[in-house]
């Protein structure tokens, strides 16, 4: 079976709640290779991730995650971001320095044990870059909070290493990021006093100009427009290229002028047209005529010859 139709095979069974009949076994056979298709893919499938994603869920409630093949690819990609600078050097030293190594050692974790006692923890480095990564698959999750790109990654790669999410976070003391991530995405003041329902006395000024209203609104100091949603209801449109009414009111009177212009230019333009139609179709008459003048002159021409040749004839004879 080729990958699309198994990806559509897989996509479909999910679709229509068909995961409960499927046997252990195949379940794991589907879930393997869909990771693999996943992995392999030079561009991501959302849809086949949310579906790989409902199997595993699937084989989760069945308590077959054991036999779960591990993908590599997959997850080295991730593991990829984390940060292993802080990891000791892992080559070997002969006995000789083992005091050398030793003694510092020791000093270095009592000094730790006081600092821990009379001071604050210092907040540790992230061991995971999770803007990088995000950057480097921007085009895959689009513009999402990070919030959302974390649960991603913990699903793809952590899950089996950490008890739950929120572990994985401190673990990875990633939370102040996100959290950054999430109050850089809050409304502000402004989007919020646009959402205001309680009435503010004199807050906005509307005005027709040419059959269209618009609005001021003196809190925010945006110019809106109404455009009609329905039938029955209209919705405010903010027009930000515009300062106040007056300027709006200069713009329509100009684009009336303009419109004005364009429709007498367009209107000489026809009847510079319709002069030039006629003109032709006038030559052309007198063309005509002027041909059917010549033929007429020529045939009595020809009658003439013919008489005074016929008249000499009768006299020779």
């Amino acid at each position: 079976m080729q990958d699309e139709e198994f990806i559509e095979l897989v996509k479909s069974s999910i679709n229509e709640n068909g995961l409960n009949k499927i046997p252990g076994d195949d379940l794991i056979e589907i879930y393997n290779r869909a990771k693999s298709i996943e992995a392999s893919n030079n561009i991501p499938d959302i849809e086949l991730s949310e579906a790989t994603n409902m199997v595993l869920d699937e084989i989760m409630k069945r308590g077959l995650s054991q036999y779960i093949k591990p993908q590599a690819n997959k997850q080295q990609e991730i593991h990829h971001y984390k940060d292993y600078s802080f990891n000791p050097d892992e080559t070997g030293g002969g006995s000789k320095w083992f005091y050398v190594i030793t003694i510092p050692i020791i000093v270095i974790v009592v000094a730790l044990g006081v600092n821990k006692i009379f001071f604050t923890e210092a907040p540790k480095e992230p061991t995971f870059r999770l803007q990088e990564y995000y950057e480097a698959h921007k085009n895959y999750y689009g513009d999402v909070p990070l919030e959302y790109v974390a649960k991603d990654v913990f699903r793809r790669g952590f899950a089996d290493e950490y008890r739950d999410y929120e572990t994985w976070i401190k673990a990875t003391g990633i939370g102040q990021i996100i959290e950054e991530d999430n109050e850089r995405r809050k409304p502000s003041f402004s989007d919020r006093l646009k959402e205001l329902k309680v009435p503010f006395p004199f807050r906005f000024s509307e005005e027709s100009i040419h059959g269209i209203l618009f609005r001021y609104d003196r809190l925010t100091r945006t110019v809106e427009l109404r455009r009609r949603k329905d039938k029955e209801t209209f919705t405010w449109v903010p027009k930000p290229e515009f300062k106040n009414l007056e300027h709006v009111r200069d713009y329509m009177a100009q684009r009336e002028r303009n419109r004005q212009i364009e429709a007498i230019e367009e209107q000489a333009e026809t009847l510079k047209r319709a002069q030039i139609q006629q003109q032709w179709e006038t030559d052309n008459k007198n063309e005509e005529l002027k041909r059917k003048l010549e033929d007429i002159k020529n045939t009595l021409e020809a009658e003439k010859r013919e008489r005074e040749l016929q008249d000499t004839r009768r006299r020779h004879w």
